[in-house]
């Protein structure tokens, strides 16, 4: 079959077209993406990565990010 502008697969040959088209599903799957993460927020659900950083931690990293004496100023 020619790749003319006579085939039914024609259309499918414009590269104008194919943007297109995959610019508009990649709206839609966006757009679907962020009613769902919208939906769970109104769930009460959080979303995103666990912490893992608690106050006896950032306790322990002020304790060692200050320097107490001038020696160990001398050596930041």
């Amino acid at each position: 079959m020619p790749c003319g502008g006579t085939a039914p697969s024609a259309p499918l040959h414009d590269p104008a077209l194919a943007r297109s088209l995959a610019e508009f599903i990649r709206e839609l799957v966006v757009a679907g993406t962020r009613e769902s993460l919208a939906a769970v927020r109104a769930r009460g659900k959080v979303d995103g990565r666990p912490t893992v950083v608690d106050e006896d931690l950032i306790r322990a990293s002020r304790l060692f990010s200050r320097p107490k004496t001038s020696a160990a100023r001398s050596l930041l």
